[in-house]
């Protein structure tokens, strides 16, 4: 699939449409199709094709075996399909009669109904909410975790001012860190003055 100025590609076309309507409804239309669920007569059918191909009685090359399950199954196989497969078929060099291929062919097909439904137990459980689910953050409970850190404790530590501190200075800061004192503006009189005037004063007329 392009990306938007059309230059690299990102993967195949439902790679970010995997929640969309439309690509729910293509692959509600289309399901992948199993081993499982493909009857054994097909893979018989697909191995007396390969038969006649091969111009061999009742046999077929084991190199051809993958071949012959993906006619039948009308797609490739996955890894974990052909990881399967190379566990109950001998693909070294020789032939495989049909007697042989059908009863290999019987346990595979077993065991890929087995794990289909291992499979689906798992997705159950998960949408069930059972011990596959995934821990979801809620943005409430920080913003409350982070509402606490911020409010001054009456019964927290103080600092030199008498202060109590938050959460966040008690783990981060220094307790004895002096705070800025907090600037008073007067006048409430004529004859008073602010406190940055006073300063300025008595720089300006140094008491001895």
């Amino acid at each position: 699939m392009p990306n938007f100025f059309g230059v690299t590609r990102l993967g195949p076309p439902d790679l970010f449409a995997c929640s969309s309507k439309e690509h729910c409804s293509r692959c509600d239309q289309k399901p992948r199709k199993g081993i499982a669920e493909t009857p054994l007569y097909r893979f018989i059918e697909a191995f007396q094709e390969r038969q006649e191909t091969e111009n061999l009685s009742q046999q077929v090359r084991r190199v051809n075996v993958p071949q012959v399950i993906e006619k039948a199954l009308g797609r490739k196989l996955d890894d974990q399909e052909a990881q399967s497969m190379v566990e109950h078929f001998r693909l070294n060099i020789g032939n495989i009669s049909l007697g042989e291929f059908e009863f290999c062919m019987k346990r595979f097909h077993h065991a890929q109904g087995e794990a289909d439904a291992a499979a689906q137990d798992k997705c159950k459980g998960r949408a069930c909410g059972g011990d596959y689910e995934i821990p979801k953050r809620k943005s409430s409970a920080a913003i409350a975790g982070l509402k606490v850190k911020h409010i001054r404790n009456n019964f927290a530590p103080v600092d030199v001012l008498q202060y109590p501190l938050t959460e966040s200075q008690e783990i981060g800061w220094d307790i004895e860190a002096r705070t800025k004192p907090k600037d008073e503006y007067y006048p409430r009189k004529q004859e008073d003055v602010t406190r940055s005037e006073g300063i300025c004063l008595e720089n300006y007329y140094p008491t001895f």
